[in-house]
């Protein structure tokens, strides 16, 4: 019964952080789809960059995350630019 126990919450752990991951990511992809297009990519390929650039540090099984995490990530602010996210504005 104890290893059905942790099996289960280590489950319940790993969906609750992938949930959390989607929500960075949608935070991610509104706030990358308010930018001006050139602006969001030259981000985008910079993030990329500094990933390869650390990659001998991060691993393999880490950066190959990182880069298809950054590749969901300009999908879904796509997908969001085309339905028209509303421009960044200054909050006071």
């Amino acid at each position: 019964m104890e290893i059905k126990n942790r099996v289960d919450n280590l489950e319940r752990v790993a969906l609750e952080f992938e949930g959390a991951q989607f929500a960075v990511r949608h935070v991610l992809a509104n706030l990358l789809s308010r930018l001006d297009r050139h602006d969001a990519e030259e981000c985008l390929r910079e993030l990329q960059s500094t990933g390869r650039r650390h990659g001998i540090e991060l691993g393999e099984s880490r950066l190959t995350g990182y880069l298809d995490e950054l590749e969901a990530l300009k999908v879904a602010s796509a997908n969001v630019r085309k339905v028209g996210a509303p421009p960044l504005r200054a909050v006071s």
